[in-house]
């Protein structure tokens, strides 16, 4: 998939407070996705804390749109669309200390998921298509979520700070597999887990901070 991709700021979206939001009928988000906004590519000096997107080494290159373009209604509705499961990551936090290793959290991730009837296909495989047939080769996702609406690329971590190249894993399994929704969770963070929550919109192949 050949995209021509420019480098723009990355957003550092908020945590969520403690609380789960009303399900709320919407249209599909892929409708939603095609109002028309025009894309600003601009320079940005990225903030001490942040790496420079330039440091990620994309082979498939994507656009980050600025946060105040992506439509308000859209944005609610995909902040609505994820809010149940980033509850469910911060009462991870509550019940795990800091320090663990990766796959403790993951474990008690998948647990909290499934004892609120979410399926949350661990260790996903996604077989990308050459030639029109699936290859033997596959992409492996900490989490897959599927919804009605689009479905959700998890990533867990336990590090010390998200890096981009944890987002270019990211972005590359939300490309490949062309689901729109991709959250990736720190749960290294103290007191409660940094997560960071993007949207792809495959009409303009960029990828947005909600």
């Amino acid at each position: 998939m050949g995209v021509c991709l420019s480098a723009a700021m990355m957003l550092s979206p908020r945590d969520f407070p403690d609380e789960r939001a009303p399900q709320q009928n919407h249209k599909h988000l892929s409708s939603l996705s095609n109002e028309s906004h025009p894309i600003h590519l601009k320079k940005y000096s990225p903030r001490a804390d942040k790496p420079p997107m330039a440091e990620i080494n994309l082979c498939t290159i994507m656009v980050l749109k600025q946060k105040d373009i992506l439509a308000p209604a859209l944005k609610k509705e995909l902040q609505d669309y994820v809010y149940d499961i980033i509850g469910y990551m911060i009462d991870v936090s509550k019940e795990l200390p800091c320090g663990l290793p990766e796959y403790i959290y993951q474990e008690a991730f998948d647990t909290i998921l499934r004892e609120h009837n979410i399926d949350p296909h661990k260790e996903y495989r996604h077989y990308p298509l050459f030639h029109g047939k699936r290859m033997d080769s596959f992409l492996k996702m900490d989490f897959m979520v599927e919804r009605s609406r689009g479905n959700i690329v998890i990533e867990c971590k336990a590090l010390d700070k998200i890096t981009n190249h944890e987002r270019q894993q990211l972005f590359s399994y939300m490309i490949a597999s062309e689901f729109p929704i991709g959250l990736l969770v720190n749960f290294a963070h103290y007191p409660t887990p940094y997560i960071e929550r993007y949207y792809f919109d495959k009409k303009d192949m960029t990828i947005t901070a909600f």
